[in-house]
């Protein structure tokens, strides 16, 4: 079976057998898949979300504001609670 193969002179393209087209096609993939990584990191590190009526604000309120009545009451903080 491999001698067909190999008889049928099929061979695979390399990188000189690349015309302009499709280095113009390598080129624009290559910078569009480092672009959209780039804006993955920076949307992760910072979202940039400044809304003061934004879902998020109203968690971290919640969350805060429920450590600071655990804590008033003497029983410590969620993370101590859950240790003892």
């Amino acid at each position: 079976m491999m001698q067909l193969l190999l008889a049928a002179g099929h061979k695979h393209p390399t990188w000189a057998d690349f015309g302009p087209v499709e280095w113009v096609a390598i080129v624009v993939a290559g910078l569009l898949a480092a672009w959209s990584v780039w804006k993955a990191v920076l949307y992760t590190v910072r979202p940039g979300e400044e809304d003061p009526c934004h879902i998020k604000r109203s968690i971290l309120y919640d969350e805060m504001l429920q450590a600071r009545t655990v804590a008033a009451d003497g029983q410590g903080t969620p993370a101590e609670r859950a240790t003892s």
